[in-house]
């Protein structure tokens, strides 16, 4: 089966190196809950034709969702919550290739931090913990 005839936002069973289901994000990607470390996370595993693509199989459709689907929603600052962006244009000796910077004027140096999809998450878990059961 090739990409397009997989449904934008549909949960699949799948068959990947790192996840067992994911949503299929409507570029080629399945987005489901990966393990390393004893950390749980979203990541993203691609349908490839050939012995080097990720996800080798896809199977049974196991739910519908209109939720993001993304890994992540953005960057924030930890210690303001705001927005805040990459930027090679404040290059300096101590960072030579970019720093990150707030998207508006702020007062202290950005501390990125991601800002995990909760939301999709705990969607695809909440299928996880059925079939754990």
């Amino acid at each position: 089966m090739s990409v397009v005839d997989y449904e934008k936002g549909t949960l699949y069973r799948i068959r990947c190196q790192n996840l067992e289901m994911g949503v299929f994000n409507g570029d080629g990607g399945f987005i489901g809950i990966r393990e390393k470390f004893g950390t749980r996370f979203l990541a993203t595993e691609y349908l490839t034709p050939g012995p080097l693509g990720t996800v080798t199989s896809v199977g049974a459709k196991l739910g519908q969702t209109d939720l993001a689907l993304v890994e992540t929603l953005g960057i924030s600052c930890t210690v303001c919550d705001q927005p805040v962006k990459w930027s090679e244009q404040v290059a300096s000796a101590a960072t030579p290739r970019g720093a990150w910077v707030h998207v508006s004027e702020s007062d202290h140096d950005a501390k990125p931090i991601r800002i995990d999809n909760r939301a999709l998450f705990d969607w695809i878990n909440s299928y996880v913990k059925r079939e754990e059961r």
